[in-house]
């Protein structure tokens, strides 16, 4: 089993996910309502972040030569800055 050690985590892994699966969900319904594409483009490269950061914690990939740390930060950093995007975005059509 992938959990190993971690098998403590199962629970608040298990809520993140649901949570950030949610944020997907609204996400994509923002995009179809209101044509805001900002949206659900930071969703997925926060949930791309989130999956990287799985990957590297649980160790369910080991590729040499890929920096995690620095893929988890350039999605996550390019993810907030999308989101805040489409904030001003909404913001603006109001």
């Amino acid at each position: 089993m992938v959990w190993g050690k971690t098998e403590n985590l199962q629970v608040p892994v298990l809520i993140y996910t649901i949570i950030i699966s949610v944020m997907g969900v609204t996400a994509t319904f923002n995009t179809i309502e209101n044509r805001d594409y900002y949206s659900l483009f930071g969703a997925l490269l926060f949930i791309i972040s989130d999956a990287l950061i799985a990957l590297n914690t649980f160790h369910i990939v080991s590729v040499e030569g890929i920096n995690f740390s620095f893929l988890i930060m350039f999605t996550y950093i390019c993810a907030q800055l999308i989101l805040v995007c489409s904030v001003v975005n909404q913001m603006n059509k109001n």
